[in-house]
């Protein structure tokens, strides 16, 4: 198995068929009994468990089917955590950088609410604004959506494909939802320890459903970068230099919005 930058891909199968154990491996949890991993072009494999707590720090992003939060911690604490742990920041850039975050979810006006007070949804997005903290290479999400509604899980996995497309990481989710293999640029199929490469599978959902689904979620998306962009010009205080480049690229992304919503309406005028 060989997972590129950028890219966002499923792993699906029946339970007990080693989808768990797979993200364990790669995430430096578990020991291969053959073979060797590597993450961000760094071999693992025969790391000591200091080094490995260190990669897992860095370079990999947990995204939980339970959410794993802090419950005693507000949505800003659970994301500054991992940054806290690493100790390379200001505690002023910590929080800036976890509101930026947490604004980048959709959820700039939930900061001080605790795991109590927020929605399954939200919940998820905190903890996928979590993972995101310290500039992971790759992000594993091990049933992302299982506790979740159908509409809430559709937004979670749009999120997730449009935070590997804006940030350029890569993503693993393990799944047992086939409508989430129609998000994702790649599956692999697990059967009894073994995997298999397939294409997508075509959608379930009538196209009217879809496209409705597509232009809801353009929507909501495009609120949220303008939402982070008002952010980032009212309360910055980095150099214009960082700024422009950042303010360039969610720009960028607003125009391709735009664009897969135009393109939406002139499908469905067709």
């Amino acid at each position: 198995m060989k997972v590129g930058p950028g890219e966002f891909i499923s792993v699906m199968g029946p339970s007990g068929s080693g989808k768990s154990t797979l993200l364990n491996i790669i995430g430096g949890l578990d020991n291969p009994t053959s073979g060797r991993i590597k993450v961000a072009g760094i071999d693992i494999t025969d790391m000591g468990e200091g080094e490995l707590s260190k990669i897992r720090r860095d370079k990999i992003g947990f995204i939980f089917q339970s959410y794993n939060l802090m419950p005693v911690f507000t949505a800003l604490e659970n994301v500054e955590t991992p940054m806290v742990l690493a100790g390379e920041m200001s505690e002023k850039e910590i929080r800036e950088k976890a509101i930026s975050l947490l604004t980048l979810v959709g959820l700039s006006g939930r900061l001080d609410h605790r795991h109590h007070e927020l929605s399954g949804g939200e919940n998820q997005r905190v903890a996928i604004a979590r993972a995101l903290a310290n500039d992971p290479s790759i992000v594993f999400a091990d049933e992302p959506t299982g506790n979740l509604d159908s509409e809430s899980g559709q937004t979670i996995i749009h999120l997730l494909k449009w935070l590997s497309e804006i940030r350029h990481q890569s993503f693993i989710i393990v799944t047992h939802d086939l409508e989430i293999g129609q998000f994702t640029n790649k599956i692999y199929y697990m059967k009894e320890g073994k995997l298999t490469e397939d294409e997508p599978p075509k959608t379930v959902l009538p196209k009217k459903v879809l496209r409705e689904q597509q232009l809801a979620f353009l929507a909501s998306e495009l609120s949220v970068v303008q939402d982070y962009l008002v952010r980032l010009i009212d309360n910055s205080k980095r150099p214009f230099t960082e700024l422009q480049y950042e303010m360039e690229q969610m720009k960028d992304r607003i125009n391709r919005i735009n664009e897969k919503i135009d393109q939406l309406y002139k499908e469905k005028r067709e």
